[in-house]
């Protein structure tokens, strides 16, 4: 397990591999969780044992992490985060709603995101700048989507709506990503103030978002 912290104050994390022997599920959750395939079980208790890790870090009971009708985790009251899985590690990032209204956490393979789904995923300008990455393209790909995966879970607690890949578009900064969503979307003002970061283990890319200006430093890498 893995208990470095994303480079955002006032926030707490925690991330494991398949090795971790995961606490078990409680109340709701199990519920929630039944019928999931073997696969599937194993990462949703990954993600609730992350995230009860985490609670405890913030000096709160471990308390149930039910699922909300978008299949969102629902946090105790006062308290945002959020989860992500996939092959080989799980993570869950949480806060207090004070500090942070809202959070976004993605984790994906490293190169995991070919050209073939180019088109469903990124605007055509988005594409273009794809492409001069030349081998590096995957690896570059798979941060764009990344990213995206992000800013939708950031932006669902506070709108409850579903966004298309195709909806947003990323934007470089000095310190690192944002999205910046088509005229015809109607989105919070409070999401403008939004900003994206990232990290690279070896073998995993890991991308949060978070409202406001607290980072120590939105891109580097980790050493696992």
């Amino acid at each position: 397990m893995s208990f470095f912290e994303l480079p955002i104050a006032n926030t707490k994390s925690c991330f494991c591999g398949p090795e971790v022997e995961h606490t078990p599920l409680i109340g709701a959750e199990v519920e929630a969780s039944r019928g999931f395939a073997e696969r599937r079980l194993a990462e949703f208790a990954a993600g609730r044992h992350c995230a009860r890790k985490a609670l405890q870090g913030m000096g709160l009971a471990e308390t149930e992490i039910p699922v909300g009708e978008g299949r969102q985790p629902m946090w105790p009251e006062g308290v945002s985060g959020s989860i992500s899985h996939t092959e080989g590690m799980t993570g869950a990032v949480l806060a207090m709603k004070e500090h942070h209204p809202s959070l976004g956490l993605d984790i994906e393979r490293r190169r995991s995101v070919d050209a073939s789904l180019w088109k469903h995923l990124f605007k055509p300008e988005e594409r273009s700048a794809l492409l001069r990455y030349g081998s590096e393209s995957d690896e570059w790909a798979t941060l764009y989507f990344s990213l995206k995966e992000t800013f939708y879970k950031l932006q669902y607690p506070l709108t409850g709506r579903f966004l298309d890949f195709l909806d947003v578009a990323l934007v470089a900064t000095d310190d690192g990503y944002r999205a910046e969503w088509d005229e015809g979307i109607v989105l919070p003002s409070i999401l403008k103030r939004h900003r994206m970061g990232y990290l690279l283990t070896d073998e995993h890319v890991l991308t949060y978002g978070f409202l406001g200006p607290e980072a120590d430093s939105l891109e580097g890498r980790l050493e696992r």
